[in-house]
């Protein structure tokens, strides 16, 4: 087999046949029809800034530019697509570098023992065809070419082609063949002498005589030499090169030397460049920069001509407002002024209108008179500890009394919803355990695994570490989510966490890591990978977990941090505490700790000053005097017993009782809160000398009468923390509410602002039209009866309205 070596100059796309030096050669040719392989050494240019020597060798192709998926050679002689190339081969084509670093193609020709060929040469001596070397992706896109020319040359006598068979009793040819046989074997006897071996020998110096000769080289010895010797020398030095008359040739020509240059920044009032000055300062907003050669110029406004001036600095804010502290709110301080500053049971609020007559609302519902600035925070759940006999969980004879014959104990942090596992009372008393941390993590583990919301295609969660288990295997070592190159720096550890971290990632999960597959929001079988991207798309990363082994994901869980989120020993940083009374093997609800108050705040912004100081800031400077008032608005009347008609009434309701509060004469009352039945204290009413009597009004219509509802224990919803409500459509004054005994008697329940202590607490949802009556622990069994007010004006509901008790989730009140 015949082979071919050349070494192909590949310059952007397309190549030529060079020597080592870059040097123009001749195209190499196949033979037709011999057993033929290439090999080609790939070169690039070489970089004349680096070296400018003549002896300069050119550089090996980057090897990682011919990476592919499929090669291929292509050979002919037109760029007719649509007919098959005269030579072509798919398979079998090595790219590989060598020893000497070289960048190396290497397969052998297809058969040119073919038909296209010889009528391609048409008898001639030769032919010269393009050729075409490339490389192929996945979807068989090309990805890199390489087009180069070889020769094909012909032959005069191919083998098996002649159609006469030669006649060995022919006198004229028999000689001629022993002729031609008896040289063949005679030449084959003949062996020529071994050849003499020659070594090439390299040196550097500084300079043209060879000054701090070297055989190594260096950026600093810019001279080169070499000679050719057939003697071996292990170690040559510098009278060797001076025998041989090697001469020492500059190849390395530093660049010349660079301009020293400075950059220039002036501000200004506006983008125009007016307000000029060299200096910044608050009142200067824009900036301009240019870079110039001229190291001691005093730059002018005409300078910057061709610099852009850019806003820098941003607009100030408005000014803030000062806030009047007013106590608690009360309708009987009404109207309160606008940046009024009041308390409510539900948190702080502020007045957003002048001549504030209303009452602040009850979250969540908002209003267009209030603002809530801090909402109070939920009361927090005594410790209960419960006993029992056996330590059954589910056992339904646990108490909270211990009795004589109890053997267990169990604790629950937050009012009976979770419990500790139970624990022997022989057993020595476990000390409780605190743990802490600076950002919120559930309590019963560091990782959890992020839940979609039903009908939801991706589940959310803050976080910056991730694990997961394949299917039989266990939890991975934790990984950050976003995967860092090298070995990454802790600063740049904190920024990605910082990233990950400043807003909630979406998490799905498929069978297939494409963009376009199946991506749900809850784990699956047959799902293997895992993207997590936000809404900012400043994050979006797959990762293909069980792809490569071809296992499902058993398990994926994520964490805020790396290591242990919660610790033992405090940190100023910390906000969040969690308590374990069965040292640690079960633990509490997660509560906040730590919480800043707006003192705090105002010092952290740069304040300095008491509390006392900090309320003084909060008040403004005294408004105008508002406008005359409208009188007082009475909404309803009666005696002092009929005003409970009116104890489901909105805030600001006005009832004028005509005997007070049963010690004189008559008094306004205001309803003050939003708690069923409560009232401000009376407003005496002076009466004054009676005036002439009016006209005489049209017969007014009769107030509605609305039928008593009655209902079952069916009919009742359970609520976690009110227990049994009744849920109606309307907002009806309620007059009474009865539950029926076990003579089937109506007892009159009493009204409270809580529903426990053997009272209920009835609860109107004004913007949704609703009224909720809550039981707490009542005796709802036997169902009761709700008995209405009548009264004008209200939202009145019948029976068959009553009966629509409306199906839903259990509310949450406050």
């Amino acid at each position: 087999m015949q082979i071919i070596r050349g070494i192909l100059l590949l310059k952007d796309g397309v190549a030529s046949w060079v020597d080592q030096f870059g040097n123009s050669a001749a195209d190499p040719a196949l033979t037709i029809a011999v057993s033929t392989k290439i090999v080609l050494d790939i070169r690039q240019p070489l970089d004349r800034s680096v070296s400018s020597s003549v002896d300069a060798v050119l550089p090996a192709y980057p090897i990682a530019q011919l990476a592919s998926t499929g090669l291929y050679f292509a050979m002919d002689s037109d760029y007719d697509q649509g007919t098959i190339p005269k030579l072509i081969r798919t398979s079998d084509i090595s790219v590989s570098t060598t020893e000497a670093g070289a960048t190396q193609v290497e397969f052998v020709v297809p058969n040119t023992n073919i038909a296209a060929l010889h009528t391609a040469l048409n008898k001639g001596a030769s032919i010269s065809f393009g050729c075409e070397l490339g490389g192929v992706d996945d979807s068989n896109a090309t990805v890199f070419v390489i087009q180069f020319n070889l020769g094909l040359r012909n032959r005069r006598y191919i083998p098996g082609d002649s159609p006469d068979t030669p006649d060995p009793d022919d006198p004229a040819w028999l000689p001629g063949v022993r002729a031609i046989i008896a040289a063949e074997v005679a030449a084959a006897a003949l062996r020529g002498d071994p050849g003499t071996p020659s070594y090439t020998y390299v040196a550097y110096a500084s300079d043209a005589d060879g000054t701090d000769f070297s055989l190594t080289p260096s950026g600093e010895l810019e001279y080169r030499a070499e000679f050719v010797s057939s003697t071996l020398i292990s170690e040559p030095d510098i009278d060797d090169f001076i025998t041989a008359n090697a001469v020492f040739v500059r190849y390395i020509v530093p660049g010349a030397a660079g301009a020293s240059s400075k950059l220039y920044v002036a501000y200004a009032t506006a983008v125009d460049g007016s307000g000029f000055s060299l200096t910044p300062g608050a009142d200067k907003p824009y900036r301009a920069e240019f870079i110039s050669s001229n190291l001691d110029l005093t730059p002018v406004l005409a300078d910057f001509g061709g610099a852009t001036w850019v806003k820098y600095l941003g607009t100030d804010g408005i000014d803030g407002f000062g806030v009047t502290p007013q106590g608690a709110w009360s309708a009987g301080n009404s109207p309160y002024d606008l940046h009024d500053m009041v308390t409510t049971a539900y948190g702080w609020f502020l007045s957003l209108v002048d001549n504030n007559n209303a009452a602040p609302p009850v979250p969540p519902a908002t209003s267009d008179s209030w603002q809530l600035i801090v909402a109070n925070g939920r009361n927090g759940y005594n410790v209960i500890r419960g006993y029992n006999t056996v330590p059954d969980a589910n056992d339904t004879g646990w108490h909270t009394t211990q009795m004589a014959d109890d053997i267990y104990y169990r604790d629950s942090m937050n009012g009976g919803v979770t419990w500790t596992a139970a624990v022997a009372l022989s057993q020595a008393a476990v000390l409780p355990i605190a743990r802490f941390a600076a950002t919120y993590v559930e309590a019963d583990a560091d990782w959890w695994a992020p839940v979609a919301e039903p009908g939801v295609e991706f589940a959310t969660a803050r976080c910056a570490y991730f694990r997961f288990k394949l299917a039989g295997g266990s939890f991975s070592p934790e990984s950050l989510i976003i995967q860092l190159e090298g070995d990454p720096t802790p600063e740049e550890v904190t920024a990605a966490e910082n990233l990950l971290l400043s807003a909630d990632l979406s998490i799905q999960y498929s069978a297939t890591s494409a963009e376009d597959g199946d991506w749900h929001g809850a784990l699956a079988a047959g799902d293997r990978c895992v993207r997590l991207y936000n809404a900012a798309g400043t994050v979006r990363v797959v990762w293909n977990l069980g792809g490569t082994a071809g296992v499902d994901i058993a398990a994926f869980e994520v964490a805020v941090g790396a290591g242990i989120a919660w610790h033992d020993i405090p940190q100023v940083a910390d906000h969040y505490m969690k308590i374990s009374v069965d040292g640690g093997a079960t633990w509490g609800g997660v509560f906040r700790i730590n919480a800043e108050s707006a003192y705090d705040e105002w010092l952290a912004a740069g304040n300095i000053g008491t509390r006392e100081d900090f309320l003084d800031s909060l008040k403004g400077e005294p408004g105008v005097p508002g406008a005359p008032g409208s009188g007082i608005h009475i909404d309803a009347s009666g005696t002092l017993a009929e005003r409970d008609n009116y104890d489901s009434t909105p805030l600001g309701f006005v009832y004028l009782a005509s005997d007070g509060d049963g010690s004189g004469g008559p008094a306004l009352f205001q309803r003050s809160s939003a708690t069923q039945g409560t009232w401000s204290s009376p407003v005496p009413v002076t009466v004054g000398p009676k005036g002439k009597d009016g006209i005489d009004g049209a017969p007014g219509a009769a107030a509605p009468i609305v039928p008593d509802f009655e209902f079952t224990s069916a009919e009742l919803l359970e609520d976690i923390d009110h227990g049994n409500h009744l849920l109606l459509d309307g907002t009806t004054p309620i007059a009474q509410v009865e539950l029926y005994d076990a003579a089937g008697n109506g007892i009159v329940i009493e009204r409270g602002d809580a529903a426990e202590n053997g009272r209920c607490m009835i609860v109107t949802r004004w913007s949704a039209g609703e009224t909720i009556i809550y039981f707490g622990e009542l005796d709802v069994s036997r169902g009761g009866r709700v008995r209405f007010a009548s009264a004008g004006g209200t939202t009145g509901i019948t029976a068959a309205e009553a009966r629509r008790i409306a199906k839903k989730q259990a509310l949450i009140f406050g």
